[in-house]
């Protein structure tokens, strides 16, 4: 069965001269609105479909599109898919192979797309999906920015995947520490005397873990030291040593929107806007993501988000 996620993206408007962004709903002189440019073209992709990228032979087609002006939402389902070439279709359930793709045919697959563009600030988000390593992130901004371009040459369109630093803040910010793990590797000392004495150890490093755990419905009080590590002015070694338990690392588990997610002190790097839908979104008998499934999936995912989430 394929695995589906979402991914985040930050998307900007910036005057190129002038190198500042701008607020997303007021963007140049004219009162330009992006909510209402991107409205637009997803509109002329319903009914024409695009060749984003000819040299690849790729193309995509918006199939569903939904508005909300009050929460400046756009959402919906885009067709994606790759041409030029054949292939050979084959039918596991009967063993034989069924069809044979000619070079001018595209294998199009339904990617949800979810985009929320607040009027008075200077960020807005764009939620893709992925289906395994197949996305769509590439081909829509190389599409969309081309037009965007022809119609506002001073501006520049920004898309960007969510930085874990600014993941983080908001996490810890906005949720609850319910637990704290330190952990440490260690080996039983029977092993660890015979790797000093120079000899190796093929199985597995074990690992002691102390937790803290916070009451129901509290919450743990950031520890300073963490939060200066967080903000780069102290590196992972002087933290450690600080600590009154002796480890090698230290998790943070902060649940937002009822949502639980480990913040790894040694991999700040990994934490990132990327979540499997995992059991959480139905799939129909199609193979695909339900869309309204999907869509309460990628509504929490932007309350995780936005500092200012609207509401549903």
């Amino acid at each position: 069965m394929a695995r589906f996620f979402l991914s985040a993206y930050s998307m900007r408007v910036k005057h190129t001269r002038s190198n500042t962004y701008r607020a997303l709903g007021n963007f140049d002189r004219r009162g330009a609105d992006l909510f209402e440019v991107l409205g637009e073209y997803l509109t002329r992709r319903i009914a024409i479909a695009s060749d984003a990228d000819p040299d690849t032979g790729k193309m995509l087609q918006v199939t569903k599109k939904r508005r909300s002006k009050r929460k400046r939402i756009l959402k919906g389902l885009i067709d994606a898919g790759d041409y030029g070439f054949t292939a050979r279709l084959y039918d596991t359930e009967l063993g034989q192979d069924s069809y044979d793709r000619n070079v001018d045919e595209a294998e199009l697959l339904p990617y949800y797309f979810l985009v929320h563009l607040p009027k008075s600030a200077d960020q807005g988000f764009l939620i893709l999906q992925r289906i395994g390593q197949r996305g769509i992130r590439s081909l829509l901004y190389a599409d969309f920015a081309q037009e965007f371009l022809s119609l506002f040459p001073a501006y520049g369109l920004e898309l960007r995947p969510i930085v874990p630093d600014q993941l983080i803040t908001n996490h810890l910010s906005r949720g609850r520490i319910t637990r704290i793990r330190y952990l440490k590797s260690s080996l039983p000392s029977d092993r660890a005397d015979y790797l000093r004495s120079g000899g190796s150890y093929a199985h597995e490093i074990g690992t002691t873990e102390v937790i803290h755990k916070v009451m129901r419905g509290r919450s743990f009080t950031l520890p300073e030291p963490i939060a200066q590590y967080i903000r780069r002015e102290r590196n992972l070694n002087s933290l450690l040593e600080l600590q009154e338990i002796d480890c090698d690392n230290i998790k943070l588990v902060v649940e937002l929107n009822g949502n639980s997610r480990t913040i790894d002190l040694s991999h700040l790097d990994r934490f990132r806007a990327n979540y499997e839908t995992g059991e959480e979104v139905e799939i129909g008998p199609n193979g695909h993501p339900l869309f309204e499934s999907m869509d309460g999936f990628a509504l929490s995912l932007l309350s995780d988000l936005s500092p200012k989430p609207p509401s549903r």
